[in-house]
């Protein structure tokens, strides 16, 4: 689950392993999500599974050792949601269980700034349907990273009935700074 603000790029949650290099230049937050608690003591678990992916991605020559040890320098494990207040643009990376990720939404819609954008990174639950657990379904939208991340130059952007142009286009910008290509995908089961 991860966000862009002012800080840089932050993730709470399980991120996915390797989504982490998405953006090696920018810092990371990783918030460890339950349904009813956030805990320090996963995010920090989260992080070293982050750490052990870097490793394999850097023993497999994939990323080098320097830009690992940057990014992983740039994570920081928090306990709440606090940190996300300032975000332009937030995306939840949970387990593809639809009733953990709209608590995730509902949670994160209590902290999101007016203009921020809310983004999921399902591949496979309708994003028109998730965008009913956000304060504002025309700032909702699917940004779906392929694994591994650093390696795939793919995202697939899925937009909701009410994801206005302007999500569009900001999110379009945030895929293609990272270098990679878009691809749009219709709002349906499994895409």
């Amino acid at each position: 689950r991860c966000w862009i603000g002012q800080n840089g790029l932050h993730c709470f949650g399980r991120w996915r392993r390797g989504a982490e290099g998405a953006d090696p230049g920018k810092a990371f937050k990783i918030v460890e999500a339950h349904t009813e608690r956030l805990a320090a003591a996963h995010a920090e678990a989260g992080k070293a599974n982050i750490e052990k992916a870097l490793a394999k991605l850097v023993d497999r020559e994939k990323i080098g050792a320097d830009i690992a040890a940057t990014t992983l320098s740039r994570i920081e494990a928090v306990a709440n949601y606090a940190p996300m207040a300032d975000a332009d643009l937030i995306i939840e990376a949970a387990t593809e269980r639809e009733d953990i990720k709209r608590k995730i939404f509902e949670n994160v819609g209590k902290i999101l700034g007016a203009k921020a954008v809310l983004a999921s990174n399902t591949s496979s639950i309708p994003i028109t349907r998730m965008a009913q657990s956000s304060p504002d379904p025309q700032r909702f939208i699917g940004i779906h990273f392929f694994n591994p991340v650093p390696v795939m130059g793919l995202i697939e952007v899925i937009t909701g009935l009410a994801t206005s142009d302007e999500t569009v286009a900001i999110v379009r910008r945030y895929c293609e700074a990272l270098g990679k290509e878009v691809v749009f995908a219709e709002d349906e089961p499994g895409f």
